[in-house]
């Protein structure tokens, strides 16, 4: 059964970015508040939601709320899920040096990607 909960939204600075607290991504949300996600992330840009705990498949049904995701070739650690392309700074733990500052992939295309941070 889908749960319902209070957003509560903490903006991080005046023009990107807000710090999402009150939402569970590990549990199937409710539509009022996957709405009043989608807002928050159409106004924001970029939403974080701290401390959660997620397994792979909780983290793609979560992102798959918000529309078709991506397929990749998947890295051998994650070779189940073409959903998650894991980048990493440790050797086996995902790809390296796919960009040396915070980046969005997809920002080039007509209709770019959404973008959370866990």
């Amino acid at each position: 059964m889908p749960t319902q909960t209070e957003i509560v939204l903490r903006p991080l600075t005046s023009f990107l970015g807000a710090e999402i607290q009150g939402v569970d991504a590990s549990k199937a949300l409710s539509t009022n508040t996957l709405t009043g996600l989608n807002d928050a992330l159409i106004k924001h840009q970029l939403l974080v939601l701290r401390h959660q705990t997620l397994t792979v498949e909780q983290q793609i049904a979560f992102s798959a709320n918000f529309g078709k995701l991506e397929q990749f070739s998947p890295h051998p650690n994650y070779y189940k899920y073409p959903e998650i392309f894991p980048v990493s700074n440790r050797q086996g733990e995902g790809y390296l040096n796919v960009g040396h500052y915070w980046h969005h992939d997809g920002s080039f295309l007509e209709r770019p990607t959404y973008c959370f941070t866990f």
